[in-house]
């Protein structure tokens, strides 16, 4: 039997090496094997077989071992190869030895056509050199390294991956890295989209014309955006860690101790307080404070707080509550008796005077028919009148003959903002005496409620690389939506504000913000709104651009709740009408006898221009000598509480010699302290003359009486 026959070519490579080996060393030739006694031959034979089962034994173990050896090797092929995550191996160079299916799939190619190439061309080439310096620090001390990079598919794609690099050797030493390649897209982008919505909340809190502030429990502020240096005058550094009652007006602490209990007590809602701070230049200034408990909230563990500069509006409010207070005691102190009706006859305003010859108080006049009041043949013609005002738009005056006397009444409508008469301002007076009064009406009702919350103001900013709209909380709830229930970003918000808008006013406002897109042209708009919940409003809205190199890349704009605003607007225009329209002339002096208030009628009967009268005393417009002798001392009683009424003849530029009712009413702006003199100058000297006609015919007709024979 042929000792190669049956053999694979290794084991006939083996046996070729075997009998060259065994040429080389001494052996026993056939002269030594012949001498051998039959017990040594038999002992060699056996030695011989032993050593040949002990061979074939271990190539039986060596062929196992190889199965068990390959069959690991196709398991770890199996794990390297489906692992989730990217795997390939490196040479020294940074070319790709072998790579599994992961870093194919992350691709786009075959895995057999990673091998032999190098990992750099699938990289961005800004982010080369970060595999390059992996790859040497890795080579310098053999630590694992990692990094973040940007990889390129073939077909131009670009993904965030991150390697994760260990050094290895080959079966003959020679030095490997082995990668694990991860993508981390998805956070790349989650962090880029937070990181924005950071720099978003930053401006708008940099931005803000409100203070936003975070208070410890021990009072200390702990935080303060940059609006507080605009608010108080000092630097943010001076002002943190500062206890809050170190600023505030000592009388306004309790005010803010109270409202600081009540937020603890209740930590679900906010509380609004106002009171004064300390300002660096301008001394102790008016602000009003939002504030919510978050000092249960382990993240805050304080009171959050947004902060406004209200000095402007309170001194408005003051100035406002002064002149409504002005003009109400001007409305209520006149002699002539003024109402305001609707369409139906209902009272919606009458002065005292009204409700003293109606025989009610003015609150119980309120919601009533003026009809109820008169005699049914009296009511009757009332009707009449305003059915005819109504119907033409036009004032009328008439006279009524009521218990043997004469009453004027002038009746003025009012329309509304579509032109409809819709109210009726009467205006009557007893012309048989020709004793009325007529109270200048308010110039102004409170442009701001004294009990409304801090004015609501929203922002927006739109993105015009990214075609996207972002609104602030406020903006939702001006429109009547819920955040929440709404996209935080999206131009879809544009197509749903623009919807609020009346189709006339629409049109205006999408035009303003595509120039402002356009052309950078900023707008400042007052218009209509009606909010998703059904709320009609009024709302200020304006925008700006925001440049960088050169061109428009942001539009940020505000919209703010005006309603209240213009509908005093509107209630003012009506009480100027109301006030324009008597015939009395009528003005409000100061205690220094200094005109400060004149109607039109006084013009009229002066024949001078109201600013004429502004600042002047009486002194100056008289005469030193006729202000001391005849109108001082009535004045001064008049400053101490009487009301004077007396009657002169009197000479004006304009309208000649007239004999008037004049009268001193004290202006009390509470119930113990006079400020002023409201004056009042009524023309009777048609009444006088026809008097005197009526009394120079009777003593004619007696005189024919009495000259008659038969008398």
């Amino acid at each position: 039997m042929n000792p190669t026959e049956d053999r694979s070519p290794h084991a006939v490579a083996l046996r070729r090496k075997a009998e060259a080996i065994a040429q080389t060393q001494k052996v026993q030739s056939p002269a030594d094997l012949a001498a051998l006694s039959p017990e040594e031959t038999w002992r060699m034979l056996h030695e011989l077989r032993v050593h040949q089962i002990e061979l074939e034994l271990q190539n039986e173990e060596l062929r196992h071992a190889q199965e068990e050896l390959e069959a690991a090797k196709a398991r770890y092929f199996d794990l390297y190869n489906m692992a989730p995550a990217g795997h390939c191996t490196l040479n020294a160079d940074g070319i790709i030895l072998e790579a599994n299916r992961a870093v194919a799939t992350l691709l786009g190619i075959a895995p057999e056509a990673l091998v032999n190439q190098p990992l750099s061309r699938f990289l961005c080439s800004d982010d080369q050199d970060i595999l390059y310096l992996l790859r040497k620090r890795l080579c310098a001390n053999g630590e694992p390294q990692e990094c973040e990079l940007r990889m390129v598919r073939p077909g131009g794609g670009i993904f965030w991956v991150r390697l994760d690099a260990a050094l290895t050797t080959d079966t003959d030493d020679t030095p490997q890295c082995r990668m694990v390649i991860s993508d981390i897209s998805r956070r790349k982008q989650a962090e880029e989209a937070l990181r924005a919505s950071e720099q978003q909340l930053q401006f708008l809190v940099d931005n803000s014309s409100d203070c936003l502030v975070i208070v410890n429990p021990d009072g200390a502020q702990r935080y303060i955006s940059p609006a507080a240096e605009k608010i108080t005058g000092y630097p943010l550094a001076a002002l943190e860690n500062q206890p809050i009652d170190t600023l505030i007006h000592p009388d306004d602490m309790d005010a803010v101790r109270a409202a600081w209990e009540e937020a603890i007590a209740h930590p679900e809602s906010t509380v609004t307080v106002q009171y004064r701070h300390i300002h660096k230049t301008r001394g102790w200034v008016h602000s009003e404070a939002i504030a919510q408990s978050f000092i249960n909230d382990p993240s805050i563990n304080g009171m959050l707080a947004s902060v406004r500069d209200i000095s402007e509006r309170h001194g408005l409010e003051q100035t406002l509550r002064r002149h409504q207070e002005d003009l109400e005691a001007i409305f209520n102190a006149t002699t002539e008796s003024i109402h305001l009706i609707d369409a139906q006859g209902d009272v919606l305003m009458a002065n005292a005077h009204t409700a003293r010859r109606l025989g009610a108080t003015a609150e119980e006049l309120l919601g009533r028919s003026i009809f109820d009041f008169f005699p049914p043949e009296v009511a009757s013609r009332r009707k009449e009148y305003i059915r005819q005002v109504m119907a033409s738009g036009h004032p009328l005056k008439a006279i009524d003959q009521r218990d043997g006397r004469s009453f004027e009444s002038s009746l003025w409508p009012i329309a509304d903002a579509a032109k409809d008469v819709c109210r009726i301002a009467i205006f009557c007076k007893d012309v048989s005496e020709r004793v009325t009064a007529e109270q200048a009406l308010a110039q102004s009702q409170a442009l701001l409620n004294v009990t409304q919350q801090l004015t609501r103001v929203g922002g927006w900013e739109w993105n015009v690389e990214q075609q996207a709209m972002t609104w602030t909380d406020e903006t939702y709830r001006i429109h009547g939506l819920v955040p929440d229930d709404q996209p935080s970003v999206s131009a879809q918000l544009i197509d749903q504000s623009l919807a609020c808008y009346p189709p006339e006013d629409r049109a205006l406002v999408a035009t303003a913000f595509e120039r402002c897109v356009a052309s950078g042209e900023p707008y400042d708009l007052r218009v209509r709104f009606v909010a998703v919940d059904g709320r009609t409003l009024w709302v200020r809205t304006m925008a700006e651009p925001v440049w960088a190199n050169g061109r428009i890349v942001r539009v940020r704009g505000n919209i703010m709740d005006i309603t209240r605003e213009v509908e005093q607007e509107q209630h003012l225009h009506i009480f100027r009408n109301i006030v324009a329209s008597t015939t009395d002339a009528m003005a409000y002096l100061d205690q220094d006898y200094r005109y400060v208030v004149v109607n039109d009628a006084y013009e009229r009967f002066s024949g001078r221009d109201r600013e004429h009268f502004i600042g002047m005393t009486v002194a100056q417009y008289l005469g030193e000598e006729v202000f001391l002798e005849t109108v001082k001392p009535l004045f001064d009683r008049c400053l101490q509480g009487e009301v004077i009424n007396y009657r002169r003849w009197v000479d004006y530029p304009a309208l000649g010699r007239r004999y008037v009712d004049l009268s001193y009413f004290p202006y009390r702006v509470d119930t113990n302290r006079i400020t002023g003199i409201i004056a009042q100058t009524r023309d009777i000297t048609d009444h006088i003359k026809a008097a005197e006609a009526l009394r120079a015919s009777e003593e004619r007709f007696q005189a024919i009486i009495e000259a008659c024979p038969l008398a």
